[in-house]
């Protein structure tokens, strides 16, 4: 008998594994318990793990879900913000799309750290030209990686030919984030 795909997403303690586990995931899965694990909160990788790839969350659950991980601490602070880059732009309303970028700036302006290199990292497809300048406070912030990102995001804007990649973070499992 084969592994649920769903239990093997959820406890998946390796970023290749979850990876592996959210490709193998079949399109016509239920994924009502992945709503469950959310709803419940209280298993903090199988969060991680779903925030990470919000597509896999039932749609009703998918926004709140990623913003309540941006708004946590930690590791599902990280994982929320890898997960703002899974949810296309175009799909979402111009409040909620807005509600993302204030909580990714949130982030960024508290966390110097992975989740902090992150979400700078995720702006830039949600910032809009009348936007620009809620960058301004952030201009100082102490880690190069975040300004570089920041310019990046400014750049997509301003002067879309001059934009370089932005910088990822390393990103650690749960368990190495946490041990």
């Amino acid at each position: 008998m084969s592994a649920d795909p769903i239990d093997t997403l959820v406890a998946a303690t390796d970023l290749d594994e979850l990876m592996a586990a959210v490709e193998a995931l079949p399109v016509d899965a239920d994924t009502s318990r992945i709503g469950g694990v959310v709803d419940a909160w209280d298993d903090p990788q199988g969060v991680a793990n779903v925030l990470m790839y919000p597509f896999v969350i039932p749609p009703s659950h998918r926004v709140p879900a990623v913003l309540r991980g941006l708004r946590s601490e930690g590791y599902l602070r990280i994982a929320a913000s890898v997960g703002v880059g899974h949810l296309p732009p175009a799909d979402l309303s111009d409040d909620v799309r807005r509600e993302l970028l204030d909580a990714l700036l949130d982030v960024v302006a508290t966390d110097a750290k992975e989740a902090g290199v992150r979400a700078s990292a995720e702006i830039g497809p949600l910032l809009h030209a009348d936007e620009v300048e809620l960058l301004d406070d952030l201009a100082a912030h102490p880690v190069d990686v975040v300004r570089h990102n920041l310019r990046q995001a400014a750049l997509g804007i301003t002067d879309p030919a001059s934009q370089q990649p932005v910088v990822l973070p390393y990103l650690p499992d749960y368990a190495e984030f946490v041990g």
